[in-house]
């Protein structure tokens, strides 16, 4: 059996991971475990492991003098490091001092575990830099995933910090220039895995992860691949500098590769869907939300039918001059944009730095003082054709907004 010392500051995780299953069923002794680097080099004195399940930020000697110390000491020791999401800097540093490898501590489930200690030899030597980097690519997957699922939740600190963060594990994206996602999904595969027509989900994805980078390597901007989501990947785009039209061609041309690829090694199908324009992260929340909570949101778009935002606006904003006359509401306005309502607001502020209802209120009155000076309309009469029918409520209208009732602006000098 293998012998295996658990080191982890915090009580409970630490518990948690000594009562995670039956070692000695899987062919592990657990000797014993601790709380710093100090503990645990008094018990490997008495006992060596061969296995080393180490936390690195912890009180007294923390996790990287304890991996130099066993380096030095016990070099025949193989150690796994215990990490967070957000650990990636501390997990390079590891590796490079001789670490071989590193689980999700909050997240792992047993099986994960114990899949990552069967993989390491007994008498496990020094891990070279080359190979802790191969270590650290097999887990960059999760890791991406993770900050996408921050990006989304806008649950980072510090934009600068996330950014920092996401160019670490390869998104290299600037997140303050335009950019939109490509979502690319394997035809109904629930009822795939449930019929176990796909019996290995989890080498499927893998797979299709490594088509769709390699597939999209040949974009000439910056491009991040991610897995997210239940048979699906994420494709992050830049379009900083390019037409709608030029970042569909490219996004198209990529996605036939993918098609034809998913079905010659893999014998799936798999569609694909372009979301509206990003311009920063917050723009990422929103349209990845409408995309989870509904899949026909019309935010979104089959490829090939690529949605240039400034130009969606534009063209709301000439149906607003050319139905002025008529009831014009939010839920009307998104549906002639082919957004939500939510996300519909949220363009359009940033495209006009004005809100949708405060633009119509705009252009009523600049219509309305337009006929008052042009025109012999009676004031009910302008009223309806700018899609008023009340006359008083006219009136109160034209006044908090100008100052002055209907009346009194036509009959003002020079107007």
């Amino acid at each position: 059996m293998k012998k295996l010392l658990v080191v982890e500051d915090e009580y409970l995780v630490r518990i948690g991971i000594c009562s995670l299953c039956n070692w000695e069923e899987h062919g592990y002794v657990l000797i014993g475990n601790a709380c710093d680097g100090s503990e645990a080099l008094s018990l490997i004195e008495k006992d060596v492991p061969d296995i080393l399940l180490t936390d690195l930020m912890m009180q007294g000697m923390d996790g990287f003098e304890l991996i130099r110390q066993c380096k030095i000491r016990y070099p025949s020791i193989a150690i796994v490091v215990l990490s967070n999401y957000n650990d990636f800097d501390s997990v390079k540093r590891a590796m490079q001092l001789g670490a071989v490898d590193y689980i999700l501590k909050l997240t792992t489930m047993p099986q994960d575990l114990l899949d990552t200690l069967d993989k390491i030899p007994v008498a496990q030597s020094a891990c070279s830099l080359m190979e802790a980097q191969e270590v650290l690519i097999q887990h960059l997957s999760p890791i991406r995933s993770h900050l996408l699922t921050v990006a989304i939740e806008g649950s980072y600190s510090s934009l600068d910090s996330f950014t920092a963060q996401c160019k670490q594990v390869g998104l290299c994206l600037s997140w303050n220039e335009p950019f939109v996602v490509q979502q690319i999904a394997i035809d109904d595969y629930a009822d795939k895995v449930y019929s176990r027509e796909i019996s290995e989900p989890v080498l499927v994805l893998s797979t299709m992860e490594h088509i769709v980078e390699e597939a999209y390597a040949k974009l000439d901007y910056e491009h991040a691949v991610i897995i997210h989501g239940e048979g699906s990947v994420v494709v992050l785009c830049s379009c900083q500098g390019l037409t709608g039209e030029q970042m569909d061609a490219s996004l198209n041309g990529c996605f036939h590769v993918v098609r034809e690829n998913m079905a010659r090694f893999l014998g799936l199908a798999v569609r694909a869907s372009v979301s509206s324009v990003c311009s920063s992260v917050s723009d990422l929340a929103l349209v990845m939300l409408e995309r989870e909570h509904d899949q026909h949101r019309p935010s979104w778009h089959a490829s090939g039918q690529f949605m240039n935002t400034r130009d969606t606006i534009k063209r709301t904003i000439q149906y607003i001059s050319d139905h002025i006359d008529e009831h014009l509401s939010l839920s009307l306005l998104s549906s002639v944009a082919a957004m939500s309502e939510c996300y519909y607001s949220h363009v359009f502020k940033l495209e006009t730095g004005i809100g949708v209802k405060d633009y119509i209120n705009q252009v009523r009155i600049k219509k309305a003082k337009q006929l008052l000076r042009e025109t012999d309309l009676k004031i009910a009469g302008i009223a309806l054709a700018i899609g008023i029918t009340n006359t008083n409520y006219f009136s109160v209208f034209f006044k908090r907004l100008t100052d002055k009732t209907p009346i009194e602006y036509r009959n003002l000098p020079g107007e």
